[in-house]
């Protein structure tokens, strides 16, 4: 299973957790005009989309190589090297 098919799903995922989370942030803040309503609504989406999409480059980026182990000390998830192990589909 590669990289991208595992990735997308959970991308749509985040996506609608997060437009969810982001209506209700703005239901409950309770606006007085209809300006400052969309203000925060754009701010709020852009936020959202900015954590959704770039989540799992920062994951890549920063925390990824740090569940991996060193040289002769390898993390293992049910006998297997961390990097080795597949969710079955």
């Amino acid at each position: 299973m590669t990289g991208f098919s595992l990735a997308s799903p959970l991308l749509i995922l985040r996506f609608k957790f997060l437009a969810l989370i982001r209506l209700l942030f703005i239901f409950v803040e309770m606006h007085r005009t209809q300006t400052e309503f969309e203000n925060s609504y754009t701010v709020k989406v852009f936020v959202f989309q900015f954590v959704n999409y770039f989540s799992s480059i920062f994951y890549v980026g920063f925390f990824k190589g740090k569940f991996v182990g060193v040289p002769g000390n390898y993390y293992r998830v049910m006998g297997l090297r961390n990097e080795e192990v597949i969710l079955p589909y």
